[in-house]
């Protein structure tokens, strides 16, 4: 997972809402997997359709994950900035920075030392047409899932990624469905 400054006891909030738009005063931090104080792992959605951020942060909360929610690719890059997440669903189209632009930027930044490790992104889309898996690919996404997701195939995809996210489904109180 991608590390960015660490704050230890940061509440996770379902919905965060930011107006900040510079995102050059990021800093870099060590590779450490979030915990939070529970064994709940910390997923940022970045979804502008409130409708698909519901069913995204319910799903995720069921299978027993932390999650905060970001409007658009801006401000997932501030919340990367400051919080540590063990992974990203992302939205391909939103407004003012749609999620393959965030996705080569978090790149971007990977690679020039500015956050360090590899952040998993998984792409969920609507989008279902032919060459939308391989134009995710190509911006630096991990892997995609089509919107609705189905929540095993979410926990699959994530568990493909962030191998302690089925340890977090198992332990979670909801069973899978």
């Amino acid at each position: 997972p991608l590390t960015t400054a660490p704050h230890a006891g940061l509440p996770s909030c379902d919905v965060h809402k930011s107006s900040a738009t510079s995102t050059s005063d990021l800093s870099p931090s060590p590779i450490e997997p979030t915990t939070n104080g529970t064994d709940q792992l910390n997923i940022l959605v970045v979804e502008d359709n409130p409708v698909n951020q519901k069913v995204a942060v319910k799903t995720l909360k069921k299978l027993g994950f932390r999650t905060d929610v970001a409007m658009n690719g801006l401000e997932a890059l501030t919340l990367l900035g400051t919080t540590r997440y063990d992974g990203v669903l992302m939205d391909c189209q939103m407004p003012l920075m749609d999620g393959f632009a965030a996705t080569r930027e978090i790149r971007q930044r990977e690679q020039s030392g500015t956050w360090t490790g590899h952040l998993p992104i998984i792409a969920m889309t609507a989008n279902a047409m032919k060459g939308d898996r391989e134009r995710c690919l190509e911006a630096g996404m991990d892997d995609y899932l089509s919107k609705p997701a189905k929540p095993n195939d979410l926990l699959a995809t994530l568990h493909r990624w962030i191998p302690q996210a089925i340890k977090t489904a198992t332990d979670s109180a909801a069973p899978v469905t």
